[in-house]
């Protein structure tokens, strides 16, 4: 009786360690066993606006399973969006890296975008990434500043004043030029009784362009010319007109 217990006891020791055997086998070689793992799976954007260019921002990854695997399709949750992986197949220990350009033109204020990544055969993601945005409203540049003279836009090129009567007229003009920029009119053709001054603005600011008429100055005339000079357009594209009336 004994030794019917101690054989019966032996096969079910026999069956166990054979299940559990097959079932670590099972799971080294489970397609689920193959995993991507990512150095930051959350990017908070510096500050920008709608004028800014396109930003591009990068998440590294890498295969951290036992078996080659390929990224299937990267979905974005906004057309704003375009991300793609600098490698389609990734051997076990390889690196790669995600890129996500976003586009912060029309996409105003604090918002949060996400990036899926699926590998071939699942049906759901293997990672979800976050990109947190402050995307401050853009300059109207064509409607706020209708008139281009090289690297600005003026609300207008031509001012009045009223004949015999002292003033200052302000222009406002935003720099659309990728530098800061400092600018000034022709002093040898500006007219005795007008008086010149621009603020020096950084890209894609806005500036005031101030012209002062004072009639006990000098020789005037009902029209006169300002010429910008350092605005990278031609004279007969960078004149602002005075008229006296």
């Amino acid at each position: 009786m004994d030794v019917l217990r101690n054989i019966l006891m032996a096969l079910v020791m026999l069956t166990v360690d054979f299940t559990a055997h097959a079932q670590l086998k099972l799971n080294l070689f489970a397609p689920d066993s193959t995993l991507i793992s990512f150095d930051v799976k959350h990017i908070t954007a510096d500050k920008m606006t709608e004028s800014d260019m396109p930003v591009t921002f990068t998440y590294g990854f890498r295969n951290t399973g036992i078996r080659k695997v390929k990224i299937d399709r990267i979905v974005t949750s906004c057309s704003c969006l375009y991300a793609y992986s600098d490698k389609e197949v990734l051997s076990p220990g390889e690196d790669a890296v995600i890129s996500v350009r976003f586009t912060p033109k029309g996409n105003p204020g604090k918002i949060d975008r996400k990036i899926q990544v699926y590998t071939k055969g699942d049906d759901a993601p293997v990672a979800t990434l976050t990109l947190s945005l402050d995307v401050e409203n853009g300059m109207d540049l064509t409607g706020r500043y209708p008139i281009s003279m090289g690297h600005i836009r003026l609300t207008a090129s031509v001012i009045k004043f009223r004949k015999g009567v002292a003033g200052t007229a302000t222009l406002r003009f935003v720099n659309v030029s990728g530098r800061s920029l400092k600018f000034d009119c022709d002093r040898a053709l500006l007219p005795e009784c007008l008086r010149f001054y621009a603020e020096p603005v950084r890209p894609l600011k806005e500036g005031v362009i101030k012209i002062s008429y004072d009639p006990s100055s000098g020789i005037e005339r009902n029209e006169m010319v300002v010429i910008l000079n350092g605005i990278s357009s031609t004279p007969s594209k960078s004149s602002i007109k005075v008229i006296l009336e």
